[in-house]
């Protein structure tokens, strides 16, 4: 399986993907590092009332961008197969179907879940410097804190994995990149719906359902691989 992903980064070039994750990466450690100051200087307003609210924003804004991600991932690794017909030379191969179709979706979850992790980790970062300097939250950084933000950053990191494969449903239907791309910003939508303050995200049980049914389409994929349609 191994060997497979390993031919699944060869054959399709990640320098966009890696590009695109430092982009993103950067621009919400600007925008969560200097929103809060540019609030209070011009508006008087205060945009995190604690580390907890400003942890909560990154770990939303982080998933809610790499679940896009994923679908532009799952779209140039599978869907496109399918569209320009090329899957049907990787299906000569003497290797199974579902073996190749589970190393891509591995691929996008491992490649989902450790870009979630890295660019929440050095956002979190770069904010917790900028603060230090700043002072726009009068509230003590503790070790505890900290752990709860780490412990945030994992469990989020690996529930938008799942999340991100949700996509993968639509996109076979129609053998559709926007679709597949446009259910992505659904998912996100609905996630990070904000009524009174309230965040669906907010509830786990929501996330690790939009999880579990993201694992359950990668699962349906798999198994229909040998009978889908090529044409």
């Amino acid at each position: 399986m191994l060997k497979l992903i390993k031919l699944e980064l060869k054959k399709f070039k990640t320098n966009w993907y890696v590009n695109g994750a430092l982009i993103a990466t950067l621009f919400m450690a600007i925008v969560m590092s200097v929103l809060p100051y540019v609030e209070r200087t011009f508006d008087n307003a205060v945009v995190f009332q604690n580390y907890s609210e400003a942890f909560h924003a990154i770990n939303t804004a982080q998933s809610s961008i790499f679940i896009v991600f994923a679908s532009v991932l799952i779209a140039k690794l599978i869907i496109d197969e399918y569209k320009f017909k090329t899957i049907t030379v990787l299906f000569t191969y003497p290797i199974s179907r579902k073996k190749m179709m589970t190393a891509k979706l591995l691929l996008i979850v491992l490649m989902t879940f450790v870009t979630i992790l890295i660019s929440s980790i050095v956002v979190t970062v770069v904010f917790i410097t900028a603060e230090k300097m700043l002072n726009n939250i009068n509230e003590p950084l503790t070790f505890q804190l900290l752990t709860r933000q780490v412990i945030g950053i994992t469990t989020t990191s690996l529930a938008a994995s799942g999340i991100g494969l949700i996509p993968l449903f639509f996109g076979m239907l129609r053998k559709s990149v926007p679709v597949t791309i446009v259910t992505s910003l659904i998912v996100v939508s609905v996630l990070g719906f904000d009524l009174n303050n309230f965040q669906m995200e907010q509830i786990i049980a929501i996330p690790l359902t939009f999880c579990t049914i993201g694992i359950i389409v990668a699962y349906i994929a798999v198994r229909n691989i040998d009978k889908q349609d090529l044409i």
